[in-house]
């Protein structure tokens, strides 16, 4: 324990090293700058282009890769799913992807192209911005409908509910209305 001594901000700002906790606040209170402060500021482009610019992209490429190949396998003949299940699993996929590709639009193009960022940036990011409200809001509630469909199966297995077609009309009521609630955010945006 001796080894351990109280935060005093020493590490970061060197001009605090003996100083009382009064003299510390005055000091963050005016506001001084370091040379920690302006090593973090010359350094925040380079971390943003990085950051954002390619590994946010290439995380979200890998995103939408895998969201494909989730629809492709949950659409297929072969897999032995609950259609239920499969729809919902299907439209959170769904959401997933809408989100990372208004992610890449938002966050990660603008550090790439100069151009985007001066000429299709400004228009394109009220509506971008809302379709990822939405998706999220989509994505989130498709997450406790998944919850909900789990417990409803594992809890009552043998009450299920003879469905014609791919699409039953529990999953369509509940697809509309996670649309149409979600919508409201778009609106929100672009008004």
């Amino acid at each position: 324990m001796d080894d351990f001594q109280e935060y005093n901000g020493s590490y970061l700002y060197p001009g605090l090293e003996g100083k009382n906790k009064c003299e510390i606040l005055q000091f963050l209170k005016e506001n001084q700058t370091t040379e920690f402060d302006i090593w973090l500021e010359s350094l925040e482009p380079v971390l943003d282009k990085w950051c954002e610019g390619v590994a946010l992209l290439v995380i979200c490429v890998l995103g939408i890769i895998g969201n494909i190949v989730s629809i492709l396998v949950l659409t297929s003949q072969d897999i032995d799913l609950k259609p239920s299940f499969a729809n919902i699993l299907i439209c959170l996929a769904m959401y997933d992807l809408v989100f990372s590709v208004c992610e890449i639009l938002i966050y990660s193009v603008k550090h790439i192209s100069q151009f985007y960022l001066d000429n299709i940036f400004p228009y394109l990011a009220p509506a971008v911005l809302g379709i990822i409200h939405v998706a999220l809001t989509g994505s989130v509630y498709t997450t406790i409908a998944v919850a909900i469909e789990r417990c409803v199966t594992v809890c009552a297995p043998f009450s299920s509910v003879k469905v014609n077609g791919p699409l039953s009309s529990r999953d369509s009521h509940f697809i509309l209305f996670d649309i149409q609630y979600s919508s409201g955010y778009l609106v929100k945006y672009l008004a």
